[in-house]
């Protein structure tokens, strides 16, 4: 099986590590912000994807991304995303290589997320009162503040836009 593995590597630059599903969405964001001339940084990013991922549980009642979603000082965010990205620019960077197929619902999500969200700052994301009401009820300093998947469900099934 290594043998295949290095095989794999040289032809599409991967190895069998573990993929982040929330890193591969974050380049197909990226992309697409790209295309549609949006911005798009890291804390941007994040909120984005907790807000498709909110939304994600809602309508298809899946998840979008198995990693977890934090309640930090500046907002909700996903660990792996931030490590990955929070050196990223667009001007310098462009374009990213994403290693995953999205599902209809998986696009439609992003899409709607992006049309009705992607001309805003993250700032103003987080001035969402869905991502609000999940700083409030879990930040808490000097803790984990890991939100439930439960949780992120219940606060987008009260207040879907």
């Amino acid at each position: 099986m290594e043998k295949y593995d290095k095989i794999l590597s040289k032809y599409i630059g991967r190895t069998n590590y573990a993929m982040c599903k929330a890193s591969e969405l974050s380049k197909i964001i990226i992309n697409k912000c790209i295309d549609r001339g949006l911005s798009i940084n890291a804390p941007k990013l994040q909120k984005l994807l907790v807000l498709m991922q909110g939304e994600c549980l809602v309508k298809y009642e899946k998840e979008l991304f198995k990693e977890e979603i934090v309640a930090w000082s500046c907002g909700v965010a996903i660990k792996e995303v931030n490590t990955e990205f929070k050196h990223y620019n667009p001007d310098v960077d462009g374009k990213q290589q994403a290693y995953l197929i999205l599902l209809d619902y998986e696009e439609d999500i992003i899409d709607d997320i992006l049309d009705r969200f992607g001309n805003y700052d993250a700032i103003t994301i987080s001035s969402d009162p869905r991502l609000h009401k999940l700083v409030d009820m879990f930040f808490e300093k000097d803790k984990s503040n890991i939100i439930p998947k439960n949780i992120i469900k219940d606060v987008f099934t009260d207040d879907i836009y």
